[in-house]
């Protein structure tokens, strides 16, 4: 009984806690693949934390995310979405509008992150 402690005790010390989702195409629904998802640093530079895979699912590992910096989500042909970071921890569904409407900029209209 001893030994399935002590076995217990040091899995629980190797598992790696990872923030996760899925990005989809907001017209269409189908996962979207290569989507960066970046935090700004104090430098103001981005550092990149991850990418979603082909079928658009994302995961960072939560010891790669510091406190305070926004996190940017980008890629080309799609408005780029940045939040805080505390918003990016809750949310495991992101929804990207592709561009092509001259009517907005290069990111997300502000009445769509409210």
């Amino acid at each position: 009984m001893a030994f399935l402690a002590v076995l217990g005790g040091t899995q629980l010390a190797c598992v790696e806690f990872v923030h996760w989702g899925h990005i989809s195409d907001r017209e269409n629904s189908w996962g979207i693949n290569d989507v960066e998802i970046a935090q700004k640093q104090a430098s103001g530079g981005w550092k990149v934390l991850s990418r979603s895979d082909g079928k658009g699912r994302w995961e960072v590992y939560k010891n790669r995310i510091k406190g305070g910096g926004s996190v940017r989500i980008s890629k080309r042909g799609y408005y780029t979405i940045e939040m805080s970071e505390a918003e990016f921890l809750q949310k495991h569904m992101v929804l990207m509008h592709a561009t092509g409407d001259s009517e907005f900029g290069d990111s997300v209209p502000p009445d769509w992150t409210n």
